[in-house]
């Protein structure tokens, strides 16, 4: 009889566990068929350079990107009679060679941008290139003060400014930065993700927090922005409001700071990226991640669905430390312009990063392909030979001339007369840059 019934009490348990592991295994298979990789966009091609442009085509997508292991496959656009409405924007503008071909096989490339909590601009703007096939990863950050070829005459031509203006002009603000970055890098990125401060704090604290050796103390008050800093120098535990104080870190109020300013503002950044992402990786998981996902869901402006993400996740679980990999685009030359900080791009080192590190298509990015403003002193040039907006929105040559020293105004509203001396009389009232 004992013998019977400890058969019995087997069986069933054989039977509990077996139904244990049929259901575990159908969470894993319906997880991996409902995650999946973001959609591609065939680029429409542009005019060559120097050829009047005309509206663009409306772009629509391309076949459904598969699996990794397959190739990228891609389908021509249809065209319709609809112009692009971002094309319509910067009268004046030369047109760039948008890049068109076949793809690399698995790779994407991400706009991940983070919105100041005070001015709206997006301070910090990265380029995320991400191989999933070979399971590596390269980000890029184009510094704030990045000069850009625009036509505004109310917002700085700065890359940073680009976002706060396109709400205020009643444009899709994340449209209009992609728009913009693909005049910088010859595609547009595949898919955007901008965020918020407060979104940056929840996620590293559902995550734990962030192990970090802070480089040196900073103290920072500002009653403005309602930030106030005081962390110690050292290797320590930071919370999510920690860890966004250290990223936004510059200058500090007791004399402290970095020395290279934005620049190594940058570098710090990077540094807590990297640990974020050695402290996760060593885990093997991604903590408290189905709280993760809701935060993206409902906190972040982007193109990108929950199952994306989710795909994204398992593949970046995939890669090594050390086949993450952080830099900064190089820079030319640095102005200050009514107070307001400009930094120029190198084009060829710039170029040489883009088909190094973040060009998704198999054939390089030219130079044809780029539409970069360069700046330096008393002069300034477009890589595509159009200045949008005119030399006159970015200095006026003529009061220049006049004075012998570099004048900024408002396009068309002289400062100074031929002789020299203020228009109307009285002091010296031009904005200058020296």
């Amino acid at each position: 009889m004992n013998r019977n019934q400890n058969n019995r009490g087997r069986r069933r348990l054989f039977i509990i566990l077996g139904v244990i592991v049929l259901a575990a295994l159908a969470v894993v298979v319906g997880y991996s068929l409902w995650e999946r990789p973001p959609e591609l966009v065939t680029p429409t091609p542009l005019p060559t350079a120097g050829v009047t442009a005309t509206p663009e085509a409306t772009e629509t997508p391309g076949t459904e990107t598969p699996e990794p292991s397959e190739p990228v496959e891609t389908e021509e656009p249809a065209v319709t009679e609809t112009p692009d409405p971002l094309s319509q924007i910067e009268e004046g503008t030369a047109p760039t060679v948008e890049m068109t071909g076949d793809r690399k096989e698995g790779v994407y490339t991400i706009l991940v941008a983070g919105v100041d909590k005070a001015s709206g601009c997006t301070d910090t703007i990265m380029i995320v290139s991400f191989d999933t096939k070979n399971h590596k990863i390269s980000a890029t950050n184009i510094p704030r003060d990045t000069i850009i070829n625009i036509g505004w005459y109310s917002a700085p031509k700065r890359i940073n400014a680009v976002y706060p203006g396109a709400i205020a002009s009643g444009l899709d603000p994340a449209a209009r930065l992609k728009y913009e970055l693909r005049q910088m890098l010859g595609f547009a990125p595949d898919c955007y993700a901008v965020v918020n401060i407060e979104v940056v704090e929840r996620v590293v604290d559902t995550i734990g927090g962030v192990w970090f050796d802070v480089p040196e103390g900073i103290v920072y008050e500002d009653y403005v922005q309602d930030l106030y800093i005081n962390i110690p120098a050292g290797y320590q535990l930071l919370n999510g409001k920690q860890a966004v104080q250290i990223c936004r870190f510059r200058q500090g109020n007791n004399g402290t700071g970095y020395a290279r300013g934005d620049l190594q503002r940058i570098d710090v950044q990077h540094d807590v990226l990297k640990a974020i992402a050695a402290q996760t990786l060593s885990l093997g998981n991604i903590p408290n991640f189905p709280a993760l996902l809701e935060i993206f869901t409902s906190e972040v402006n982007t193109d990108l669905t929950t199952a994306n993400v989710a795909w994204f996740a398992r593949q970046f679980l995939a890669c090594k430390t050390e086949d993450i990999t952080f830099q900064t685009m190089p820079i030319g030359t640095s102005e200050m312009v009514n107070g307001v900080s400009f930094v120029s791009v190198a084009p060829e080192s710039w170029l040489a990063m883009i088909n190094e590190s973040i060009n998704p298509y198999v054939n390089d990015v030219q130079l044809y392909n780029l539409n970069l403003l360069v700046a330096g002193g008393t002069y300034a040039y477009a890589t595509n030979g159009v200045i949008a907006g005119g030399i006159d929105s970015f200095y006026c040559q003529t009061c220049t001339g006049r004075t012998g020293k570099v004048v900024w105004h408002a396009p068309g509203i002289h400062l100074y007369n031929e002789d020299g001396s203020p228009v109307g009389g009285g002091g010296d009232t031009a904005s200058e840059g020296e």
